[in-house]
């Protein structure tokens, strides 16, 4: 039997409300090391009310199994002979989340002339932590997941970028890293490899729980020809990390696209001419 889905919108929707609290410390450029700067700020996000959208399984579900009323009628699945049964998929105000951790970010600038070399040498490092990313579908039958550390996701618990760069009027040379740490497929999984509870939808068994975090190195340059002709030349993942397998993404290529490199030793060779 064929059943149509129809996407329709929600006038009863209503904004998203977040509420955001933030502090930080800045270090600027102290005497004693002028071309210091740092700083340190905590983030805790609180959004109520996020716009979500359940698919044809649960509204069905809910309505016969948690008899929610409200969404008995967004669905016909015995119509009368020559109707096609169908659900209505729409938008609702459901879902919240919760995320607070905490960015740290340096950076230190200096001249090259007393090593005799020309131009300017710039250092600058950028860490985040996240602490907690609770989602709660706001669904009957679902409970709340806590997605930090989860790197089936994009919320490893630590994420580090670092770059040093010389530039000159002539030429400018870069480096760049790139760090994530190890995870989980899902904070949800009970690890166990015998005598195992029963597996539920809401807590599945698994062996292994683990998913490698990663680091990759790239590379890049440019060389001013004349005035307005630039050359330039960029290798990104240039030690070929591969990435980490994870079955639940689903795409084909069970690998998360969002967090790993899928590409592997990408080059980048081009001019640029302003007019």
């Amino acid at each position: 039997m064929t059943i149509l889905q129809n996407a329709i919108g929600n006038t009863a929707l209503k904004p998203e409300i977040a509420r955001n609290t933030t502090a930080g410390i800045v270090l600027s450029r102290p005497h004693w090391l002028p071309g210091f700067s740092a700083s340190f700020d905590y983030y805790r996000i609180k959004i109520n009310g996020v716009i979500s959208t359940l698919n044809s399984q649960q509204e069905v579900n809910l309505c016969y199994l948690n008899n929610i009323t409200s969404l008995c009628g967004a669905f016909n699945l015995t119509p009368p002979a020559g109707t096609a049964p169908y659900v209505n998929l729409q938008a609702f105000n459901l879902a919240s989340i919760f995320t607070d951790g905490f960015d740290i970010e340096a950076s230190y600038q200096f001249d090259v002339a007393k090593l005799g070399l020309p131009g300017r040498v710039v250092l600058r490092g950028l860490a985040t932590n996240v602490k907690n990313f609770i989602t709660d579908p706001g669904v009957p039958g679902t409970i709340p997941t806590q997605g930090a550390g989860v790197n089936a996701g994009n919320t490893p618990s630590w994420k580090l970028l670092t770059t040093e760069s010389w530039t000159t009027d002539r030429f400018s040379l870069s480096v760049q890293q790139r760090w994530f740490s190890d995870g989980v497929y899902s904070n949800e999984y009970v690890v166990c490899s015998s005598g195992c509870p029963v597996s539920t939808t809401q807590h599945p068994t698994i062996d292994n729980n683990t998913m490698p975090g990663a680091f990759y190195l790239d590379v890049g340059g440019s060389f001013n020809i004349t005035k307005k002709l630039n050359a330039y030349f960029k290798i990104d993942n240039l030690l070929d990390h591969d990435p980490a397998p994870s079955p639940q993404t689903n795409t084909g290529i069970d690998v998360n696209q969002s967090l790993y490199d899928t590409l592997g030793r990408l080059f980048r060779v081009g001019v640029r001419y302003n007019f």
